[in-house]
């Protein structure tokens, strides 16, 4: 079943509990991230302007989905510098690379105070708690750690998937869509044996209705997130970024 996202603002923490967190529903909140330096001064030329320099490497193992020019082996080297020429370039028949899941304090520790206070919606958090079990411990110190993502026109998180927990997005600069599929409609989705929470589909936008039939019965919700907006994803809701 289709489902509209609402977006809400002076949200109340006993309203986001009670209407979403606990009814596992989808909501956009358009003044969360209001008082982050992050909405008021992060752009790509102030990347560039004081990261210019900085090396890193894009692992190209999801090469196939960003388009034929981009068939290279191995990782791709760049400067901050050379990525965020390629993202204003970015288009959607030549789509850049796609910067995501860098964990945030880890790559830009003097940023760090751009990204608060977090908002209430966030707690109560036992994520970054210590564990007994060091292996449980790095899964959920993982899971509660923040990403950053970077991406122009035409890129996206190639996978349609879900995540196991509970997910905030919430956007900086430009504008990000999401496609929203509801969990009652996961049988029309095609789990991968291997990973449930990965789809076999190839693409949502061209998907092989041969192959995967049931998919033409799934009905998409579609938003778009905003600078300084923040989406709440419920557990099991399958997603695709763009």
């Amino acid at each position: 079943m289709k489902f509209e996202i609402e977006p809400r603002a002076n949200l109340s923490y006993e309203e986001f509990r009670d209407d979403y967190l606990y009814s596992h529903k989808p909501v956009i909140v358009t003044d969360a991230l209001r008082n982050w330096r992050a909405v008021h001064r992060w752009s790509p030329d102030f990347f560039k302007q004081n990261f210019g320099d900085m090396k890193f490497g894009i692992n190209d193992d999801l090469k196939k989905y960003v388009g034929p020019d981009k068939e290279t082996q191995g990782a791709v080297d760049y400067t901050m510098g050379k990525f965020i020429d390629d993202v204003l370039a970015s288009t959607d028949e030549r789509p850049s690379y796609y910067f995501r899941n860098r964990i945030f304090y880890d790559v830009f520790p003097t940023l760090r105070d751009d990204v608060g206070p977090l908002p209430k919606y966030f707690f109560p958090n036992w994520l970054p708690d210590q564990y007994l079990l060091k292996s449980v411990g790095a899964v959920f110190n993982r899971g509660a750690a923040l990403e950053i993502y970077i991406g122009g026109k035409g890129g996206s998180f190639p996978v349609l998937h879900y995540d196991g927990a509970g997910t905030y997005a919430f956007l900086i600069y430009g504008q990000k869509q999401f496609v929203l599929y509801s969990p009652d409609q996961e049988s029309y989705l095609y789990p991968s044996l291997e990973k449930q929470n990965l789809s076999m589909i190839n693409s949502i936008d061209n998907p092989d209705l041969e192959k995967f039939p049931l998919f033409s019965r799934a009905e998409p919700t579609t938003f778009v997130l905003e600078p300084g907006e923040l989406a709440f994803i419920p557990s099991h809701w399958w997603q695709r970024k763009c």
